[in-house]
């Protein structure tokens, strides 16, 4: 193999299997000569010279995982030359097998041979597809991250949960696949999931996608890494099924009324509540200037349901933004963290200076709730974090998604926005990607994080907000680890309203406020935005101020 075929990107692997079956083809050939020899000598015959086999294979590699160049002419070339080497080997494996057995000596080496051709032949497959993959890239094939990595030279990837083999199967058809990959997202562990289920979803060709669509708009609509317009679609199909079943249910309960039918109905209504809170919020993109609405995740079951919206494409929006609620969300009354969404969205158009924003409601996980039980139960009490431990592994499997579809490198900027208990959800994700899970985090109304310091959260702490409106009863609670707006968090402070307002807990999201026009500059990462100097962190026990002496908080 040229060292210049291939260079990077799973040649290291390549390199490694090529001189292991190179090798074990030598000293099948030469075993089976020296066996051919030793029987000539038994009949007493004359053992001809037996010809040297042995050769050297020059090769170029890098570490694993880098990809540094390919030259498709060359690698064209290799790959007529394992076809060649397939043809020849396979028919001659059999071959030598019989003639070696025909001499009573061991017959072994031609099977080693045969092998040897299978997995050349095996090769002349798997490259071909990857060298078109190489020459389609562009428009209709995004040469990304993820597509270097798993869609060219995907041998090199580690794929400990075998997720793989699940998309294989699932392009079958098989719902059982789409489960398991559901729990392996949930999972959060594995950071390069989403973008193999983005590079297997855009080399499929059109008819498969349709296919795929068509049959388990439930399986794409759940998995992070599906282009967002493509989860919207299957999402928005789910959510018409969903509703035609739960009226179809309800009516067969109220005209038969069979025993405990009353609670029965109750579950049917509850769907079509929360499928009626979801198209509400997506019938309110696409007006008074914003960008239509985009359904990327919906499950109307569960003792809460899930759902998220976004308003505007993250695939291409310059600018993303997720907002994680808190305490009590759920699905039934989803329309205000819809609309805070979308208030987000509203007033970064005011100093986003021509930037595209999405801006994320995620509804993703199971918040904890204020019921009795719930409370005191400690997989769903909001005074432990099990619940924020679970919705931080959804999460950072959701934000490796948005990584995975964009087009490019990565949206320009990410923010994470947690509110309430949302803020300790978010610390727990970014525990689990450190540097990795946005560029920008912001917290309001926070009990805690999760860690003691800003930077803990893997990036830089001047880009991490935190902004806490006086008389915030859940922000001053601080029973989440360090209190985030102390001075030794080493947070920045968010500029917030000022003064009594009606909800403290809910005004960062008030029109016309400060808060909400400084959530709006972070978003954008508006270049007049400062705050005043942070305390001495040797102030332990001080408070961020809540505004400057003087002046403008955006001079």
């Amino acid at each position: 193999m040229s060292g210049l075929t291939w260079v990077g990107g799973g040649s290291t692997k390549f390199t490694d299997e090529l001189t292991q079956r190179r090798r074990a083809l030598q000293q099948a050939l030469t075993e089976a000569m020296e066996n051919v020899a030793h029987r000539i000598r038994q009949l007493g015959g004359q053992v001809p010279a037996l010809p040297r086999v042995s050769t050297q294979i020059t090769v170029a590699t890098s570490p694993p995982g880098s990809f540094t160049g390919i030259d498709p002419a060359r690698l064209e070339h290799l790959i007529a030359e394992l076809r060649r080497a397939g043809d020849q080997l396979t028919q001659a494996g059999p071959r030598i097998h019989g003639e070696l057995t025909a001499l009573c000596v061991p017959a072994a080496p031609g099977r080693t041979v045969g092998t040897a051709g299978e997995w050349a032949a095996g090769q002349v497959t798997d490259l071909a597809r990857r060298l078109d993959a190489i020459r389609r890239t562009g428009p209709e094939l995004p040469f990304t991250a993820g597509m270097t990595g798993y869609g060219l030279f995907g041998g090199h990837a580690p794929d400990p949960a075998g997720a793989g083999k699940l998309l294989a199967e699932a392009q079958t058809g098989d719902d059982a696949s789409f489960d398991r990959l559901m729990k392996l997202q949930e999972r959060g562990t594995d950071p390069g999931l989403a973008a193999r289920i983005n590079t297997w979803w855009i080399t499929l060709d059109a008819a498969t996608r349709a296919a795929l669509l068509a049959s388990d708009p439930v399986g794409l609509g759940r998995l992070n890494g599906i282009p967002s317009g493509v989860r919207d679609s299957a999402n928005r199909t789910v959510l018409g099924q969903r509703k035609a079943a739960a009226q179809r249910a309800l009516n067969d309960i109220l005209s038969r009324k069979p025993e405990g039918w009353e609670e029965k109905a109750a579950e049917q209504r509850r769907i079509l509540q929360r499928v009626g809170q979801v198209e509400g919020g997506l019938a309110a993109g696409g007006i008074n200037g914003r960008p239509a609405a985009l359904l990327l995740a919906f499950d109307p079951g569960g003792p809460v349901g899930r759902a998220v919206i976004s308003y505007g494409d993250p695939d291409t929006a310059d600018q993303v933004v997720a907002y994680v609620p808190g305490l009590t969300t759920n699905l039934d009354s989803a329309a205000g963290d819809f609309e805070r969404a979308r208030k987000l969205w509203d007033e970064t158009r005011r100093w986003g200076e021509g930037q595209t924003v999405a801006s994320i409601a995620w509804l993703g996980y199971d918040a904890p709730q204020l019921s009795a039980s719930d409370i005191t139960n400690p997989g769903k009490s909001v005074v432990l974090d099990n619940p924020a431990e679970r919705g931080g592994a959804i999460l950072a499997g959701f934000t490796d998604g948005l990584r995975a579809t964009h087009r490019g490198e990565g949206p320009d900027g990410l923010t994470i926005l947690g509110h309430s208990y949302g803020s300790l959800v978010t610390g727990k994700a970014a525990e689990l990607r450190p540097g990795a899970l946005a560029d920008r985090f912001v917290f309001v109304g926070s009990p805690g994080v999760g860690v003691r310091e800003a930077s803990h959260l893997g990036i830089d702490p001047r880009k991490v907000w935190v902004g806490e409106v006086e008389g915030d009863p859940v922000a001053d609670f601080r029973w989440f680890g360090q209190d985030p707006s102390e001075p030794h968090f080493g947070a920045r402070a968010l500029p917030v309203t000022q003064g009594p307002v009606t909800n403290p807990h809910s005004s960062y999201w008030d029109v016309y406020s400060t808060s909400l026009q400084s959530l709006a500059k972070v978003v954008t990462d508006h270049k007049d935005i400062h705050t005043w100097p942070l305390p001495d962190p040797s102030e332990a026990n001080s408070k961020y101020p809540k505004s400057p002496k003087r002046g403008s908080l955006w001079e």
